[in-house]
Parts: structure tokens; sequence; C-alpha cells
């Protein structure tokens, strides 16, 4: 049984789901993507992504185009330090032809480039599960991944931010994305 959360771009609301390996996921449709491919790149049973992503890879698959990998937890590494991997938004494949997808590269595929965005207090979504997992992989917070920027995540960043000497312009701008990634990136073990 996997857990999934999956930030629903329309309603700007994180929702949650407890799947098997052979249902499909959240948003997609024509068997487009299974949890077990979602899944397939990790050791993890938690997991995130968005509604826009999802049901991009299912407009464009249709079934017909399989996943080779998609989601990964941060402390795996395995990517780029700022990899839309991380945040469940994006995934490779052996096809040729990805073109709705507006960032391509080698048989990877997004809706995003590289490179996380500002995050501020009372933010939402798979972005923020990226911070809260690298802050409990590094023993900075003890906050369950829940995907809201609240005072507990926001008190684990501010120890985290505190022991690397880092004075960020926001409270997690570019300055500390490339610290917290930079560290958390293949830092060890699964919650």
């Amino acid at each position: 049984m996997y857990t999934i959360y999956i930030y629903n771009n329309g309603s700007n609301r994180l929702e949650r789901y407890r799947l098997e390996p052979y249902q499909n996921m959240p948003y997609t449709s024509h068997d487009s993507m299974f949890v077990s491919e979602f899944f397939s790149n990790t050791r993890s049973e938690i997991g995130w992504s968005s509604s826009d992503f999802l049901i991009a890879w299912s407009n464009f698959s249709k079934g017909r185009v399989r996943i080779k990998s998609a989601f990964r937890r941060i402390s795996e590494g395995g990517h780029i330090a700022q990899s839309m991997h991380y945040a469940g938004l994006a995934a490779d494949t052996d096809s040729g032809d990805i073109s709705p997808f507006p960032y391509v590269e080698s048989g990877h595929v997004g809706l995003y480039p590289a490179g996380y965005p500002v995050l501020s207090y009372g933010d939402i979504g798979p972005f923020v599960l990226v911070m809260q997992d690298a802050l409990i992989s590094l023993g900075f917070s003890e906050v369950k991944l829940d995907g809201f920027f609240g005072h507990e995540t926001a008190k684990g960043l501010l120890r985290f931010l505190d022991c690397y000497n880092i004075s960020p312009q926001k409270l997690c701008d570019h300055s500390v994305w490339q610290a917290l990634t930079l560290h958390a990136t293949g830092c060890g073990g699964l919650l």
C-alpha cells in the first residue's frame, strides 16, 4: 500500500490517497500510469505529485507510452539537486514523441524547469513536501509530511538555516534551496 499526496492545482489543496501498486495514479486514465510505475525508482512507499502533471501525462500517454521512472525521494539522490523527480513532477520514458511537455530532455518530461520556487509560510504543495522531506532526512525537523508550510516546518527550516549560517532574503528562497538540496540529496535513508 502506498501513500500518495496530490496537490490539486485547481483547488489549491493537497489530497491524500492510499493505493495498491496495480491501481491507476489519481487523475490518470487509460491505464496511463500505475502506482507501481510512479514508484519504480524509489524504495519509498510515500510520494507526491500534482494534478496538472498527472493529467498532462495521461492525456499524452493514453496508456501507449510507459514510464521508466518518475518519483524519487530527495534523500535517495540520483538526480540533479533540484530535480522535478523529487517533487513528483517529472517522468522518464523511452518514447521519442513527448512534444506536449514544455521541458523535454532525452526522454525526460516535465511541466516545469529544474529549480524550485520561493516558498513562504502558509504555502502548500509538492515543493513543501520536498522541503519537509529534506529537513526530516537531515534531522532538523520531526514534522509529519503534510505538504503545509506551517509553524513546525518553519521551526525546522530555521534550525537548518542557523546550523549552516544562511541568511536568506525570504524564508525559503533560491539560496536556501541550494543549501538544502546540496545537503539532503543522497543523504541517506528514508522515513
